[in-house]
């Protein structure tokens, strides 16, 4: 924290996140700044807890390696990790735990902004663990939550059925030493998607020093579908570690809000090879937000590749163009006007840009040969003239 003037204490930090394939290509970027002034009074109440940042990245179900670049602007200095994720696909026939999430403390979530903070599930916000692997001491409780997929089916179909569920926990160095505790969970707390959210508080105080596993075992006693989770912990005779002071990720909901996490995951998928999937992001992206052109450029290129000129025409006809649109969206664009037979239009797309670009070489050629098939000669040859201008300085430049 640095010292203002006015006795407050201020912190400014910077996130970047990037999410690679797992074929480590860059998908997409997240960068976002935090900054805020506390008081001298606020500041010893948290001077000795640890900085968290809490973040959400709309990934759908694939693998990804993850980087994160946290960066304190204060002292000029730059922490970085990586992260290998897998999340899991929901199957058809069985049951799917995709992860254990040991958690601190619970709320409810402020219902309007459920679905978006992060860490917050069936609308309960959870502060997480420091560590997904945390340490506990001995006598204290090990709390952890965890979704169950499962097929999507009626709710009516859920009434008065159980899951049953065994969590066992042991040190692998110790054979033997397991502790299973068997619950039941009502399958009536799934929701029409298939998604339930439950928990469990694990007491440990007959657990030694040591590290651990813990097993979530999930199974319906009708069909023997089954799901399990895992997660690591240790248990220590020691004084537990500081307690996190966490911050939010800032502007979420207006990231919602303008598209840019329906961007995020049409990239995700694209990069996927799930075009059809891509496409449907993609245009949510740009129903919210007609100046995105990334969501733009990939529906163009998705419909172009196709042949699908139709589609490329309605695009445009829909959310338009900016003036930051690529050129190469822009030629398909043009070019999907004149195969459906006007030309006229594409001349119209091509010269509305030019002022934004007017050193394109490549749109002026375009441009020239729209102008040919609608018979003014002269025009074509000058406009090819200038286009074939601009290519060759290109080329001198390079």
């Amino acid at each position: 924290m640095a010292e203002e003037k006015d006795g407050r204490y201020s912190y400014s930090v910077e996130v970047r996140v990037r999410v690679f394939s797992s074929e480590n290509k860059l998908i997409f970027t997240q960068q976002k700044s935090v900054t805020d002034s506390i008081t001298k009074k606020s500041l010893d109440t948290i001077k000795d807890r640890v900085f968290g940042y809490e973040g959400t990245l709309p990934l759908p179900p694939g693998k990804y390696r993850l980087e994160f670049q946290f960066t304190d602007w204060s002292k000029k200095a730059a922490f970085h990790t990586v992260r290998e994720i897998s999340i899991p696909v929901p199957m058809r026939d069985t049951l799917v735990v995709p992860s254990v999430l040991p958690f601190l403390s619970a709320e409810n979530a402020d219902p309007d902004l459920a679905d978006l903070m992060p860490f917050t599930i069936g609308g309960v916000q959870f502060t997480p663990m420091q560590n997904s692997a945390p340490t506990l001491v001995q006598g204290t409780n090990l709390q952890v939550v965890y979704q169950i997929w499962a097929p999507a089916s009626d709710p009516r179909e859920n009434l008065g059925r159980k899951l049953d569920v065994e969590y066992a926990f042991g040190r692998p160095a110790a054979p033997g030493s397991a502790t299973k505790v068997k619950d039941e969970v009502s399958r009536e707390q799934f929701d029409a998607a298939g998604s339930l959210v439950t928990g469990k508080k694990l007491s440990l105080d007959q657990q030694s020093s040591g590290s651990y596993i813990l097993n979530v075992t999930v199974n319906n006693p009708e069909n023997k579908h089954s799901g399990f989770g895992t997660m690591n912990f240790k248990v220590l005779d020691a004084p537990s570690g500081p307690e996190p002071w966490d911050v939010l990720e800032p502007g979420i909901a207006q990231d919602a809000e303008k598209g840019i996490l329906d961007q995020q995951r049409g990239l995700c998928y694209w990069a996927l090879g799930q075009f059809d999937e891509a496409r449907v992001w993609f245009r949510r992206a740009l129903q919210l937000d007609h100046s995105n052109d990334v969501a733009r450029a990939r529906l163009v290129d998705a419909y172009f590749s196709k042949k699908d000129y139709s589609a490329v025409v309605s695009l445009f006809s829909d959310a338009g163009v900016t003036e930051r649109t690529d050129s190469e969206t822009l030629l398909r664009i043009a070019t999907s006007f004149e195969r459906r037979g006007s030309t006229p239009q594409a001349i119209s797309v091509i010269e509305a840009a030019l002022p934004s670009r007017p050193e394109d070489g490549p749109l002026y050629l375009a441009l020239a040969q729209y102008y040919t098939e609608v018979g003014n000669a002269k025009k074509a040859a000058e406009l090819a003239q200038k286009g074939r201008s601009f290519l060759a300085t290109d080329s001198t430049k390079q």
